[in-house]
């Protein structure tokens, strides 16, 4: 199943940071305690097993030192980049 634009960018977003949190070695309750968000939910999220909020998106990033805006400009890139645009 195709994916929307919208949906694809939230995916891309979470796989972003997943990627930033394993690079920089920070478990699931770690990184828990910097969001405010559960561990599990966390794993669910990563997984796409649950869809986060933009407030938890910006947690997250914050929380691995990056702006959201940052990864969400990567996250175009890298979708225009797999739609060959």
């Amino acid at each position: 199943m195709k994916l929307s634009y919208e949906e694809e960018l939230s995916t891309t977003v979470v796989d972003i940071l997943a990627e930033r949190r394993q690079e920089k070695k920070i478990n699931y309750e770690d990184l828990g305690g910097l969001t405010g968000l559960h561990p599990t939910s966390l794993s669910l999220i990563e997984r796409h097993l649950r869809k986060p909020t933009f407030v938890n998106l910006c947690r997250m990033a914050s929380a691995m030192e990056l702006r959201i805006s940052d990864v969400v400009r990567k996250a175009e890139q890298i979708i225009k980049q797999n739609r060959g645009l």
